[in-house]
């Protein structure tokens, strides 16, 4: 590569971006976790879904009066 005689005439300006750090705010209220399951009680909660899906996927007739929209809620991906 050869360099050009007006490269220089064609430099662009650096201009740089000023950061000004804020200083953070305490929260007016304690943190409160929210309400959780414990890892085996969610298990469950998931297999008894698991198995409601099952039950409406073997037999049709029992998901016929809910309609798509309804019906679908069960049919989600493991």
């Amino acid at each position: 590569m050869r360099e050009r005689s007006d490269a220089a005439t064609y430099s662009v300006p650096i201009k740089r971006k000023k950061i000004v750090p804020t200083k953070t705010t305490v929260p007016a209220k304690p943190f409160r976790p929210e309400p959780a399951l414990a890892e085996a009680h969610y298990e469950a909660a998931l297999e008894v879904l698991r198995n409601q899906r099952n039950a409406l996927e073997r037999a049709p007739g029992t998901s016929a009066k809910m309609g798509e929209e309804r019906s679908g809620i069960f049919f989600s991906s493991d």
